[in-house]
């Protein structure tokens, strides 16, 4: 229990500092997650608090947070939360991406989404990012862009935000 409150502490702590002081308090979460492994709420706690980060970071840092939250999510397969921290976090990583490396993003929301098909909120991201992708490509790139967007709704008919995020995507070309 005080272990749980400890992390949250950090976490809210990390969100106030600039980003070498957030750095030093995530690197104490990481330890604190590393030496209580069977509490997923520490885990959580170490997510969100590498989230933020990223979210400060230039891109080559940002990457390499992303990284670690990609392996948290790895090491707590049972826990959607953190996926859905991951997937919010490489929706921010690809507003600064190439083609190239939006196109490795979509990869990675793919597989989340695999791994957690009842989960809207992954669906929903991995549309923004096929729909930024859509607006930075060629015709041809878009069309195949669009036809992946038509595959998510059909495998989610249920969620309006993705079928208006195709929408606007096909009266944008």
């Amino acid at each position: 229990e005080i272990a749980i409150q400890l992390a949250k502490g950090l976490f809210n702590l990390s969100h106030h500092q600039e980003e070498s002081g957030a750095e030093e308090t995530i690197g104490k979460l990481e330890k604190l997650s590393e030496k209580y492994p069977e509490n997923p709420e520490i885990a959580i706690q170490l997510a969100k608090g590498l989230f933020n980060l990223s979210h400060h970071q230039e891109k080559s840092g940002a990457e390499e947070t992303i990284g670690k939250l990609e392996k948290l999510s790895e090491k707590y397969l049972e826990n959607p939360e953190i996926a859905i921290v991951l997937a919010k976090g490489l929706f921010n990583l690809s507003c600064d991406q190439e083609e190239s490396g939006k196109q490795e993003t979509i990869g990675k929301l793919e597989k989340l989404l695999e791994r957690y098909p009842e989960n809207p909120e992954i669906a929903i991201l991995l549309a923004k990012v096929l729909f930024n992708l859509s607006h930075h490509q060629e015709e041809s790139g878009a069309q195949q862009t669009i036809g992946k967007l038509e595959k998510l709704v059909e495998k989610n008919p249920e969620n309006l935000e993705i079928l208006e995020i195709l929408n606007k995507s096909k009266r944008d070309i």
